[in-house]
This record gives structure tokens, C-alpha cells and sequence, in this order.
């Protein structure tokens, strides 16, 4: 939270997506990649990182926010046993991109979720002070792990998706061909499993237009509506 020279009360929300060295500035509020604040949070919400000697069959612990997640054929540790560390495919630790599959963090505690509530507390205290505003919420998905909650996850069926026209791609003329290690990863190259991915996609997408829309419907409240600027933009989805 920041008031500016110029009157304006200025606040940020979500992903901060900055250098750790840049983002040391600033208190633990904000934080790249890993969400502290939001582990601290499932914490305080009683839900509690497990102990992987406790887990079922099937789940993981999730890279980031360290609770467990439901595996799908498309992850790479799909039938390994819960709380492998090692990636089968590069031998390395596991990395965000390698993991699919559905949350067990209930839906109204997801990140998402965290996020909103956050914009739509803040929106709650702008409106009290009657001054100028920029109100930035982050939303960190639709974004690798792709690991959304139910009910978002049961929404789209992966075998009702469409794979991309060009899976097959063998981007010979890429300069991407290589990049973050995608060579290597040749599941993605399967339009069986792919479908997976697209499905917890969308249901990422799903939950993002859900606490959007509460966010318009908090500004048509506060009568805030007609005297706002609003843009919604997006750096992710180029992929489907």
C-alpha cells in the first residue's frame, strides 16, 4: 500500500513478478514465485502441509504451495509413490511445470481465491477514503503447476479437449526448440495426455472469470462502477 505525491492510494495484490534481489525492497507481503504470505495463510486456515508418510496413493506435494494434489497421467511422477522429489525424466529436483493434476486446497482457499479476497477487502477500504485509486491484483494461474480445485477441475473433461494443431511441431525453426528443457519433456508431445493440461487449464481460467466477476460485482456495490477505469490483461495462454 502506497500513497503516492499525488494523492492517489495505490495498492498491489498477487504475484509480484520481480528479481528476489529487486523484491527484498519491499516487506514479505510480496514475494516472487513463492508464495509465503499464502503458505502462512493455508496454515491459519487449518490447512496444514502433510506428512508424506500420511498421503494416499496418487498424490503429491505441490512445488510451491507444498499441500498435496491429486496426480493425472500427464505428471511426471503419475504412479510413483506420494512425496518423490526427483524428477523421473531429468533425474533433477521436480520442477512446477511437471506437475498436473487436482488441488485438494478447498476452492474458496485457493490462490485465486487469496488473491480476490484481497482486491475486493481493499476495494472495500478505498471507497471509505474517497480519494483516486489504482488497485493492482496479480492473479498467479492460469499458470504451471496446473493443479486447479474442485469444482473448477470436474468442470471440463479431458477427453472432450482438442489438442493444438501444432503438437507435432518439431520446431525446427524455433529458437525455442530447447528452451526450459522442453526437449526432454515429450509428453507434451502426446495428444492424449496433452488433453489434460488443456482441461485444468480452462478450469484455471473458470475460476479467474468466477472472482473477476465478483470483483465487478463488489464495484457495482460501492457504486464505484461508472467512475472506474478497468483492464484486464494477460501474459499466458499462447500455448492452446
Amino acid at each position: 500500500i502506497l500513497v503516492t505525491e499525488e494523492g492517489y492510494i495505490a495498492e498491489y495484490y498477487g504475484k509480484w513478478h520481480a528479481p528476489l534481489g529487486l523484491s527484498r525492497a519491499y516487506r514479505n507481503e510480496i514475494f516472487p514465485y513463492f508464495p509465503i504470505p499464502y503458505r502462512a495463510y493455508l496454515d491459519r486456515m487449518g490447512i496444514k502441509e502433510p506428512v508424506v508418510a500420511n498421503m494416499v496413493n496418487g498424490t503429491q506435494k505441490h512445488t510451491m504451495n507444498l499441500r498435496s494434489y491429486l496426480t493425472n497421467p500427464l505428471d511426471s511422477c503419475y504412479g510413483l509413490p506420494p512425496g518423490t522429489k526427483e524428477s523421473p525424466i531429468t533425474g533433477k529436483k521436480i520442477i512446477g511445470s511437471e506437475q498436473h493434476g487436482i488441488s485438494e486446497i478447498p476452492e474458496e482457499h485457493t490462490l485465486t481465491a487469496f488473491n480476490a479476497k484481497d482486491a475486493l477487502n481493499a476495494l472495500d477500504r478505498l471507497a471509505q477514503e474517497s480519494k483516486p485509486f489504482p488497485l493492482h491484483v496479480s492473479f498467479f494461474n492460469p499458470h504451471p503447476p496446473i493443479t486447479p480445485s474442485e469444482p473448477y477441475a470436474s468442470m471440463f473433461s479431458p477427453e472432450a479437449m482438442v489438442p493444438p494443431a501444432s503438437i507435432h511441431d518439431t520446431m525446427e525453426n524455433s529458437p525455442y526448440k530447447t528452451a526450459n528443457g522442453r526437449n526432454k519433456f515429450h509428453q507434451y508431445a502426446d495428444p492424449v495426455l496433452v488433453k489434460f493440461m488443456t482441461a485444468n487449464y480452462y478450469a484455471f481460467v473458470k475460476e479467474i472469470d468466477v472472482w473477476v466477476g465478483r470483483i465487478l460485482d463488489k464495484l457495482d456495490v460501492l457504486g464505484l462502477t461508472d467512475s472506474t477505469l478497468l483492464v484486464f490483461t494477460s501474459d499466458h495462454g499462447e500455448m492452446l
